[in-house]
């Protein structure tokens, strides 16, 4: 069933900065790694938007998470509001790199990483997303 009032339509020469303007938040899409076949989905914090489009999460090393990337680096983000969801397919790796922690860095991430910056299983999630990029719109 498919709602009249919106369209759908693969952003183009919308540069992934305009795709993603005003989402703070994301689903990142793994391939599931207790379920063959299926994904899992978790809300993360997205820590920023490289001009090449690549988006940066924090994780911790040791979580589901990383392990399902580094079995399987095909991966999807959904960023939603009330007006248009956006839809990337790409790739996803980890990184550990503490200078790329340390610019990312902000405080408001104690919250899901009390040990602060220098936490021994911080880690950080790059997605480079692959186009098309599916948008949306109400």
């Amino acid at each position: 069933m498919e709602n009249s009032s919106r369209k759908q339509l693969l952003a183009g020469d919308r540069g992934i900065h305009e795709v993603l303007d005003g989402f703070d938040d994301a689903v990142l899409m793994t391939s599931s790694e207790t379920s063959p076949g299926q994904v899992h989905g978790r809300p993360m914090r997205i820590a920023e938007v490289d001009e090449d489009g690549t988006l940066w999460f924090f994780t911790s090393i040791d979580s589901a998470k990383v392990r399902e990337a580094l079995l399987d680096s095909q991966a999807y983000v959904v960023c939603q509001s009330s007006s248009r969801q956006v839809i990337l397919n790409g790739k996803i790796g980890v990184v550990i790199d503490r200078m790329r922690i340390d610019q990312l860095w902000g405080h408001q991430l104690e919250t899901w990483f009390p040990e602060g910056k220098d936490d021994p299983t911080l880690g950080l999630l790059h997605f480079a997303p692959r186009a098309p990029i599916m948008l949306m719109m109400q």
